[in-house]
Protein backbone atom coordinates (compact mmCIF):
# COMPACT_ATOMS: atom_id res chain seq x y z
CA UNK A 1 0.00 0.00 0.00
CA UNK A 2 3.00 2.28 0.84
CA UNK A 3 4.79 1.33 -2.29
CA UNK A 4 1.17 2.37 -4.05
CA UNK A 5 0.99 5.78 -2.70
CA UNK A 6 4.64 6.82 -3.21
CA UNK A 7 4.39 5.55 -6.98
CA UNK A 8 1.24 7.20 -7.35
CA UNK A 9 2.27 10.47 -5.72
CA UNK A 10 5.74 10.44 -7.79
CA UNK A 11 4.00 9.76 -11.06
CA UNK A 12 1.22 12.68 -9.94
CA UNK A 13 3.90 15.14 -9.05
CA UNK A 14 5.83 14.11 -12.92
CA UNK A 15 2.51 14.51 -14.88
CA UNK A 16 1.65 17.89 -13.33
CA UNK A 17 5.24 19.28 -13.68
CA UNK A 18 4.93 18.47 -17.51
CA UNK A 19 1.48 19.90 -17.92
CA UNK A 20 3.17 23.66 -15.91
CA UNK A 21 6.41 22.84 -18.09
CA UNK A 22 4.18 23.77 -21.46
CA UNK A 23 3.32 27.33 -20.33
CA UNK A 24 6.33 29.43 -20.16
CA UNK A 25 6.53 33.05 -19.09
CA UNK A 26 9.43 34.02 -20.43
CA UNK A 27 11.73 33.71 -23.52
CA UNK A 28 15.21 35.03 -24.46
CA UNK A 29 16.98 34.71 -27.57
CA UNK A 30 18.29 36.42 -30.79
CA UNK A 31 16.76 36.98 -34.04
CA UNK A 32 18.81 37.07 -37.53
CA UNK A 33 17.83 38.95 -40.76
CA UNK A 34 17.51 43.30 -41.77
CA UNK A 35 17.66 43.82 -37.79
CA UNK A 36 19.36 41.23 -36.37
CA UNK A 37 19.96 41.51 -32.44
CA UNK A 38 19.30 39.59 -29.07
CA UNK A 39 15.54 39.82 -27.67
CA UNK A 40 13.54 38.82 -24.37
CA UNK A 41 10.23 38.37 -24.43
CA UNK A 42 7.68 38.41 -21.20
CA UNK A 43 4.08 37.06 -21.70
CA UNK A 44 2.16 38.99 -18.85
CA UNK A 45 -1.18 37.33 -20.09
CA UNK A 46 -1.86 34.66 -21.88
CA UNK A 47 -2.46 36.78 -24.99
CA UNK A 48 -0.22 39.38 -24.33
CA UNK A 49 3.83 40.12 -23.87
CA UNK A 50 6.02 42.48 -23.56
CA UNK A 51 9.17 42.52 -25.67
CA UNK A 52 12.58 44.13 -25.41
CA UNK A 53 15.49 43.99 -28.58
CA UNK A 54 18.23 44.95 -28.66
CA UNK A 55 19.30 45.23 -32.43
CA UNK A 56 21.75 45.95 -34.72
CA UNK A 57 20.11 47.98 -37.90
CA UNK A 58 22.07 50.28 -40.35
CA UNK A 59 25.38 50.36 -39.02
CA UNK A 60 23.98 51.15 -35.26
CA UNK A 61 22.34 49.88 -32.26
CA UNK A 62 19.04 50.62 -31.56
CA UNK A 63 16.65 49.64 -28.67
CA UNK A 64 13.51 48.39 -29.50
CA UNK A 65 10.58 48.12 -27.40
CA UNK A 66 6.59 45.97 -28.17
CA UNK A 67 3.32 45.39 -26.62
CA UNK A 68 2.63 41.81 -28.36
CA UNK A 69 -0.62 40.19 -28.74
CA UNK A 70 -1.34 36.65 -29.55
CA UNK A 71 -3.55 34.09 -31.37
CA UNK A 72 -3.76 30.72 -31.75
CA UNK A 73 -3.99 29.94 -35.71
CA UNK A 74 -7.25 28.50 -36.00
CA UNK A 75 -6.49 26.20 -39.14
CA UNK A 76 -5.74 22.37 -39.75
CA UNK A 77 -2.59 22.31 -38.29
CA UNK A 78 -0.76 21.81 -34.88
CA UNK A 79 -1.95 23.94 -31.86
CA UNK A 80 1.54 25.47 -31.54
CA UNK A 81 1.48 27.35 -34.42
CA UNK A 82 0.59 31.12 -33.28
CA UNK A 83 -0.29 34.67 -35.25
CA UNK A 84 0.87 37.99 -33.38
CA UNK A 85 0.98 41.43 -33.89
CA UNK A 86 2.01 44.81 -31.88
CA UNK A 87 3.61 48.22 -31.21
CA UNK A 88 6.22 49.83 -30.57
CA UNK A 89 8.80 51.85 -30.81
CA UNK A 90 13.03 52.29 -30.49
CA UNK A 91 15.84 54.54 -29.84
CA UNK A 92 19.21 54.78 -30.56
CA UNK A 93 21.55 56.13 -33.40
CA UNK A 94 22.43 54.49 -36.84
CA UNK A 95 25.35 55.23 -39.11
CA UNK A 96 25.51 56.62 -43.15
CA UNK A 97 27.96 56.18 -45.35
CA UNK A 98 27.70 58.50 -49.00
CA UNK A 99 29.88 58.05 -51.96
CA UNK A 100 30.26 60.97 -54.14
CA UNK A 101 31.44 61.32 -57.25
CA UNK A 102 31.69 64.36 -59.17
CA UNK A 103 33.20 66.32 -61.71
CA UNK A 104 35.39 69.06 -61.54
CA UNK A 105 36.10 72.39 -63.45
CA UNK A 106 38.80 70.57 -65.16
CA UNK A 107 36.13 67.62 -66.05
CA UNK A 108 38.36 65.29 -63.94
CA UNK A 109 36.43 63.36 -61.85
CA UNK A 110 36.66 63.78 -58.23
CA UNK A 111 35.29 61.47 -55.11
CA UNK A 112 34.21 62.07 -51.70
CA UNK A 113 33.30 59.97 -49.11
CA UNK A 114 31.38 60.61 -45.97
CA UNK A 115 30.51 58.56 -42.90
CA UNK A 116 27.96 60.28 -40.62
CA UNK A 117 26.23 59.01 -37.31
CA UNK A 118 22.73 60.16 -35.95
CA UNK A 119 20.59 59.76 -33.42
CA UNK A 120 17.32 58.11 -34.49
CA UNK A 121 13.55 57.49 -33.10
CA UNK A 122 10.61 55.64 -34.35
CA UNK A 123 7.88 54.20 -34.43
CA UNK A 124 7.63 50.51 -35.34
CA UNK A 125 4.87 47.54 -36.05
CA UNK A 126 5.17 43.90 -35.63
CA UNK A 127 3.77 40.74 -37.24
CA UNK A 128 4.51 37.46 -37.76
CA UNK A 129 4.11 33.43 -36.98
CA UNK A 130 5.87 31.82 -34.31
CA UNK A 131 6.07 27.63 -33.76
CA UNK A 132 6.82 26.84 -29.88
CA UNK A 133 8.70 23.61 -29.71
CA UNK A 134 7.93 22.81 -25.90
CA UNK A 135 10.00 19.39 -26.08
CA UNK A 136 13.16 21.43 -26.92
CA UNK A 137 12.16 24.16 -24.88
CA UNK A 138 12.25 26.94 -27.55
CA UNK A 139 10.07 28.81 -30.46
CA UNK A 140 11.35 30.07 -34.16
CA UNK A 141 9.42 32.46 -35.61
CA UNK A 142 9.10 34.73 -39.06
CA UNK A 143 8.74 37.99 -38.74
CA UNK A 144 7.90 41.16 -40.55
CA UNK A 145 8.97 44.75 -38.63
CA UNK A 146 7.56 47.88 -40.98
CA UNK A 147 9.48 50.73 -39.33
CA UNK A 148 9.38 54.93 -39.70
CA UNK A 149 12.79 56.48 -38.39
CA UNK A 150 13.55 59.88 -37.84
CA UNK A 151 17.31 60.91 -38.18
CA UNK A 152 18.65 63.67 -35.99
CA UNK A 153 16.63 66.60 -37.48
CA UNK A 154 17.47 65.96 -41.27
CA UNK A 155 16.09 62.70 -41.91
CA UNK A 156 12.65 60.74 -42.51
CA UNK A 157 12.67 57.14 -43.41
CA UNK A 158 10.06 54.34 -43.67
CA UNK A 159 10.97 50.87 -43.75
CA UNK A 160 8.48 48.32 -44.37
CA UNK A 161 10.39 45.09 -45.66
CA UNK A 162 12.41 44.68 -42.29
CA UNK A 163 12.38 40.46 -42.13
CA UNK A 164 13.55 38.67 -39.37
CA UNK A 165 14.34 35.07 -38.36
CA UNK A 166 14.09 34.49 -34.31
CA UNK A 167 15.07 31.56 -32.35
CA UNK A 168 13.99 31.63 -28.42
CA UNK A 169 14.44 29.79 -25.47
CA UNK A 170 11.47 29.45 -23.33
CA UNK A 171 11.48 29.13 -19.81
Amino acid sequence: MKKAFILTATLLLFFTHQTEAQKFKNSAGFRLGHISGVTYQNHYSENQAFEVILGFHQQGVQAYVFNEWFKQIPFNIPEDFYFYYGVGGHIGYAGYSQDRYYYDNANEIDYDYSQKNYYTVGVDGITGVEYRIYAVPMTVGLELQPSLDFYGFRYVDFDFWNFQVSFKYIF
